[in-house]
């Protein structure tokens, strides 16, 4: 079991290369600018500082917490992790894809995986959707406003597509959400917490 546990971390740090990869090359058209994001998420890591550890100074990372794009501490991240983000980001780039192509099999295809991903790990799917929905109201305002009432169809056809994913994915936290409430381990009646 700890080689299979250290097997999917190797696994799915590398699908979540190459999907962070597939979204650079989505983003950017010019091969410097895919080159350059490229670098920048492959080799990105939280903040150095130096820490005195009993008397002894050392330089140490500040956000070990954060370690999804961190090419040492990558495999030491929890592989459900890895996977539901390495889904998550598939789903999006797979929205955006929907969304361009008029394509509903597309945004359903995207929802689902994005379900499968918040019942992999809630907080990816819960990060993403509601940066969608922030970024869905910003893109809103600012349409309106940029061009009132002369390109509303456009706007409402790129809402439906967020909105019918939107709706897919947020199953599997309201499942969590459920179980949050009616599981032992996870209940008020439960001892775990303290």
């Amino acid at each position: 079991l700890p080689w299979i546990y250290f097997a999917a971390r190797i696994v799915f740090g590398w699908l979540l290369l190459y999907i962070c990869y597939l979204a650079v090359c989505f983003l950017f058209k010019k091969s410097i600018y895919r080159v350059v994001g490229c670098i920048l998420i492959f080799f990105s890591t939280g903040f150095w500082l130096v820490a005195n550890n009993e008397g002894v100074l050392s330089v140490q990372q500040f956000l070990t917490f954060w370690t999804r794009f961190d090419p040492l501490l990558r495999t030491t991240f929890l592989p459900h992790h890895l996977l539901a983000t390495f889904l998550g980001l598939s789903s999006l780039i797979l929205l955006a894809k929907a969304i361009i192509q008029s394509s509903v099999k597309k945004a359903v295809f995207a929802g689902l995986i994005g379900f499968v991903a918040g019942l992999n790990y809630h907080g990816t799917m819960t990060n993403i959707l509601g940066g969608l929905v922030i970024a869905s109201l910003i893109y809103s305002i600012s349409f309106i406003f940029r061009q009132p009432g002369k390109r509303l169809k456009i706007l409402l056809h790129d809402l439906q597509y967020i909105f019918l994913y939107f709706c897919l994915s947020v199953i599997s936290l309201v499942y969590i959400l459920s179980l949050t409430h009616s599981v032992y381990p996870f209940t008020k009646a439960s001892n775990m917490g303290g």
